[in-house]
């Protein structure tokens, strides 16, 4: 979290995002890859220029880790599933040695890819306790806010079209969220006269309008339509809402 901490300092809003965010903020036992923040879009340099300054021991990286590339064999080119994002790698100059949880690469990501304000603290929270208060000003994504950002990017996916091994991602992280987060543990799902668990219509009830609708149908597993057709009925709601209509290709 040091990185972290390094960018709130800096006085730049941010969130952390990825595995942190899911293993400290909401329970899930995953293990830590690359360390992921979102920051304003126009803070991205400033955030890049403040890790780079208080931590020599990262550079700035053309090549991003193969994770985010899309599968081979659906796209030879291969092309990266975020947008306008800085990557870091933990290099090892003279006289260093990068500590055991130094993570290997970071990732700085625009707000605008996850549709997120990072400055709305109703949407965010802080672990301090159980961070130690130097870290008191670092936030985490709430449920609701992790839930939406997923679920707007696996149907409005910022590139315009779907990235098979993101979109594989993100479902995975939904389903964490499902299984191991304490609110919605309770099982079964479903009760007996049809309505969810209440935790799980609690979780419903705190997105925006347009994400309930698929969220609520991957919680009843019967979201088992083509893509797009979650996706029409995702922008069928935000054209009542007077936003534009706009549908990604397949």
């Amino acid at each position: 979290m040091r990185p972290v901490r390094t960018i709130t300092d800096a006085g730049i809003p941010c969130l952390v995002w990825g595995e942190d965010a899911l293993a400290l903020a909401h329970c899930v036992p995953t293990v830590f890859f690359d360390l992921q923040v979102i920051v304003p879009d126009d803070q991205v340099e400033a955030a890049t220029l403040a890790i780079l300054d208080a931590h020599p021991y990262y550079q700035r990286s053309s090549t991003p880790s193969p994770q985010w590339l899309e599968y081979k064999l659906i796209d030879p080119a291969e092309p990266y599933c975020f947008v306008n994002s800085t990557t870091l790698r933990l290099v090892s100059p003279p006289g260093h040695v990068p500590g055991q949880d130094d993570p290997t690469a970071i990732l700085i990501h625009p707000q605008s890819h996850f549709y997120l304000d990072v400055r709305d603290h109703t949407r965010s929270l802080s672990l301090s306790p159980p961070l130690p208060l130097p870290y008191a000003h670092m936030r985490f994504p709430t449920i609701a806010a992790m839930l939406d950002a997923y679920v707007a990017v696996f149907l409005d996916p910022p590139l315009g079209y779907y990235h098979y091994k993101y979109s594989n991602h993100v479902r995975t992280c939904i389903s964490y969220l499902c299984v191991y987060n304490p609110i919605m543990r309770a099982y079964p799902r479903i009760l007996p006269n049809g309505k969810l668990e209440p935790g799980y219509a609690s979780v419903v009830e705190s997105l925006s309008p347009e994400n309930r609708p698929y969220f609520e149908s991957y919680v009843r597993n019967t979201c088992n339509g083509w893509w797009l057709d979650s996706v029409k009925d995702r922008r069928d709601i935000l054209e009542k809402m007077g936003y534009p209509a706009y549908i990604p290709s397949a």
